[in-house]
């Protein structure tokens, strides 16, 4: 098949989609080098996967985008004319048609091709538009709802997002398919402790701390965290601080105060390497992720290959993806998510059959097994 991927998210250091785009499409090509592959980013037509992004990393794309967020007035609109741009003008052009198109960002670009595919993760911007910038839902509800009906499969990453599909969407369930994320092995696994308290000691991290790994938005629900935090009685937080690791995100005022009010009893990295959130994960004493609502929620899995004992909010998704291998909480209760942070703190028998369960249940998952579902469902287009 002569196959087009759209890879314009790995033009910013990774996050969730990013991470899920570079895994499928690297492991894909891998996986059958006889399909013709070409990748769309930064406007064009290409037969060279991108590199992902790192923090030292930036296109020419990343760097004119942010000369133009340093002036605000501009910045809406500057960005509204790089999309058309991107979508339009590059686009318009190209007549080539493919024998099948993949949108792993369910966005979809107007290209011609005999079968289309995408992956959708969730329905956050449309279940819950507060949690997000108002311009940034109207634009991916209006250029979402007008073009996922042109696709001829839809993939999701779990059951609970193929139950939302059919039920928003009216897709037919055979219509569906749900294929579950990956960990890369390679990066998230158990490091030598001479290592590890080598970059403990480089970073000044606490000796025992609770680990989150996420952006700083509204339905990571970190200010129920931080207050659970709080809730832990004085001795524990005197020997077990809170670290938060992940993007800045947005609509996180309320949540940066309370960092700055809590002091030095938690620290925030922001967003740093796979690499080092391995070590994060290594290192910490829990893991815990207090989301209201996922597509997925990779950073347990990566965190349970890692050798952490993962606390995760009670959801649909969490239950479904992870089982008997986490402890679960009430998303919605600070005091249930901080008795059951105590409980587990004060009980090194249950962190270790967490641990124990959280490594065989990340051993089912891998980016190679996914591509593989992938390339898959491509067939069973044609």
């Amino acid at each position: 098949m002569d196959i087009l991927i759209n890879t314009a998210s790995l033009l910013n250091p990774l996050t969730g989609i990013g991470n899920y785009t570079y895994q499928v499409t690297k492991w894909i090509n891998l996986s059958e080098p006889r399909h013709k592959y070409t990748y769309f980013y930064n406007g064009k037509f290409s037969n060279k996967l991108p590199g992902p992004i790192g923090l030292q990393d930036k296109s020419a794309f990343q760097t004119a985008k942010g000369l133009i967020d340093q002036v605000p007035l501009l910045s809406k609109y500057a960005r509204s004319a790089w999309r058309l741009w991107r979508e339009n003008w590059a686009i318009k052009f190209h007549v080539k048609k493919y024998d099948l198109y993949f949108e792993p960002n369910f966005l979809l670009i107007d290209v011609r091709a005999r079968k289309k595919v995408a992956t959708v993760h969730d329905f956050s911007f449309y279940l819950h538009p507060e949690w997000h910038l108002e311009g940034t839902v109207n634009y991916l509800c209006r250029i979402f709802f007008e073009r996922i009906h042109q696709v001829d499969k839809i993939i999701t990453v779990s059951k609970t997002i193929k139950k939302e599909v059919v039920d928003i969407l009216q897709f037919n369930e055979e219509e569906v398919e749900v294929i579950y994320n990956g960990v890369n092995h390679d990066i998230f696994k158990q490091y030598p402790e001479r290592e590890l308290n080598k970059y403990c000691r480089e970073k000044n991290l606490p000796e025992n701390f609770i680990l989150y790994v996420g952006s700083i938005e509204p339905r990571k629900n970190l200010m129920r965290l931080l207050e659970s935090y709080e809730m832990l009685s004085n001795q524990l937080k005197r020997n077990v601080k809170l670290v938060l690791a992940g993007f800045k995100g947005w609509k996180n005022k309320q949540v940066m105060d309370k960092l700055t009010e809590l002091g030095e009893d938690v620290s925030y990295y922001g967003y740093v390497s796979n690499y080092e959130l391995a070590c994060l994960y290594n290192l910490c004493t829990l893991f815990v992720y207090p989301s209201l609502y996922e597509g997925f929620g990779l950073p347990p899995l990566e965190a349970m290959a890692c050798g952490a004992p993962a606390l995760v909010s009670g959801i649909p998704v969490h239950k479904e993806i992870y089982g008997e291998s986490a402890l679960y909480f009430n998303p919605a209760s600070a005091e249930e998510m901080s008795f059951v942070l105590q409980s587990a703190l004060e009980d090194t028998d249950i962190r270790q059959e967490l641990k124990r369960r959280g490594k065989e249940k990340a051993k089912e998952f891998s980016w190679e097994k996914s591509a593989m579902e992938h390339l898959r469902v491509f067939e069973k287009c044609f």
